[in-house]
């Protein structure tokens, strides 16, 4: 599998996904609120310091291709409007877990479905990936509009799979397979 580099972005007609770089962390530290705080563990102290050995450990694990933590930029301001990050890789059958996350001020704008239609492209064509994951929790209706929207499969809800806000709650789990991209 060809592996990303650190330079390496995705661009698609609105947007530059690509890897933080520490000139980013004062922006990303602008932007951390109650709502990244209660999903981002190291933005929970909302530290400076933390949030640049999070950039500078994302680069060393996106060299090593244990992870691919990305930010959203807009094309026409470049301003960051948030992540989108591959936590997990199965390299024995080429399979991708996709997460997401974007700003309120942007839902509705269709953003987070051009990333994940530019990744398919990406993946399974130059990066020659079998499936892509997408896992949100089954009260998660943005999240999970969007895996529809790019024709991902619903193949299973996991009961009482997670915690959010102190809470159990069930999983649904998305796939798109590289068969059935065209």
């Amino acid at each position: 599998m060809k592996k990303l580099k650190i330079t390496d972005k995705i661009e698609t007609d609105r947007l530059i996904i690509e890897i933080p770089n520490i000139n980013d962390a004062k922006e990303l530290y602008s932007l951390i609120d109650d709502d990244v705080v209660e999903f981002m563990y190291w933005s929970k102290s909302k530290d400076y310091k933390e949030l640049e050995n999070h950039i500078n450990n994302t680069i060393i694990s996106c060299n090593d291709w244990k992870s691919w933590d990305c930010i959203i930029r807009l094309k026409e301001d470049n301003r960051i409007i948030w992540k989108v990050w591959i936590i997990k890789y199965e390299e024995d059958i080429n399979s991708i877990e996709l997460w997401y996350w974007i700003w309120k001020e942007f839902w509705w704008k269709w953003y987070i479905p051009e990333c994940v239609e530019k990744f398919k492209d990406f993946w399974f064509n130059d990066l020659l990936v079998n499936r892509i994951v997408i896992i949100a929790t089954k009260e998660n209706l943005k999240s999970r509009r969007v895996a529809e929207k790019c024709w991902f499969k619903l193949d299973w809800i996991i009961r009482w799979n997670a915690i959010v806000k102190w809470k159990i709650v069930d999983k649904a789990i998305y796939t798109f397979l590289k068969k059935d991209f065209k």
